[in-house]
């Protein structure tokens, strides 16, 4: 084996565990405290108005685009600004808010087979999250298998940009204390152009997680496809055959 795979990053939200669910029951969550602790939000705000309040911070603020924690707080900051608090204590309640919102957000459920995965690549690889979401891998439970995680907050840019693919390849490289390759690595996720195609342009091996079964757009090259996790073993084992 010429190049053989040292690196393997992978995208999260969709990819190890579907995400929609998980921010319905989030934001459930979130209501459901604000009605008992903060009953004036709803009362006095729909959720279009929450919607708009959120599209005006963003037009506001675009340097925090990629940063969907910040996003959110501010979102919050602003309700309660509206209703009459200071500064100050709007910011704190914000971040209660927010607090709520994030212990849904990382209470997951994982798709069949990404634990075994997970345990089973992590004693030959080393693992790194990429994810344009705010996941706390500590929270979610799988921090143990990870050597380290990239987010769209922590390198300032989401995917498809670069910068978080060779971010994932200079660690690595220090954690090995050589030079890893994007043809030593792969990267394993489940959206065409941010996941499969962007890593792809950065000369990574790819796998398309495709556990929900989505249809591959038709102007990108097809990629390798996992319809389950636990086919992706014995797909990186034909991958590295053939490096």
């Amino acid at each position: 084996m010429k190049h053989p795979i040292k690196l393997i990053t992978f995208d999260l939200d969709d990819t190890l565990w579907p995400v929609d669910e998980i921010m319905i029951k989030a934001d459930a969550l979130l209501q459901r405290w604000l009605r008992e602790n903060h009953p004036a939000i709803e009362e006095q705000f729909s959720r279009k108005d929450l919607l708009d309040i959120r599209n005006k911070i963003f037009k506001e603020n675009p340097e925090i685009a990629h940063n969907l924690t910040e996003l959110r707080i501010l979102t919050y900051r602003e309700l309660f600004l509206r209703l009459g608090y200071a500064a100050a204590e709007a910011r704190s309640h914000a971040e209660d808010a927010f607090s709520v919102f994030y212990k849904g957000r990382n209470t997951i459920e994982f798709f069949p087979g990404a634990l075994t995965l997970l345990e089973h690549l992590a004693k030959n690889h080393t693992l790194i999250g990429l994810s344009n979401g705010n996941a706390d891998l500590k929270l979610v439970g799988i921090a143990q298998h990870f050597s380290h995680h990239h987010s769209a907050e922590s390198i300032g840019k989401p995917k498809p940009h670069p910068e978080m693919f060779e971010a994932a390849l200079a660690t690595a490289s220090e954690l090995h204390s050589e030079t890893i390759k994007p043809e030593q690595s792969l990267h394993i996720g489940d959206h065409p152009e941010q996941d499969v195609e962007a890593a792809r342009r950065c000369g990574m091996n790819t796998i398309w997680a495709n556990v929900l079964n989505r249809e591959w757009p038709k102007d990108l090259k097809q990629s390798i496809e996992a319809k389950h996790l636990s086919e992706i073993p014995q797909i990186i084992q034909k991958l590295v055959a053939h490096l």
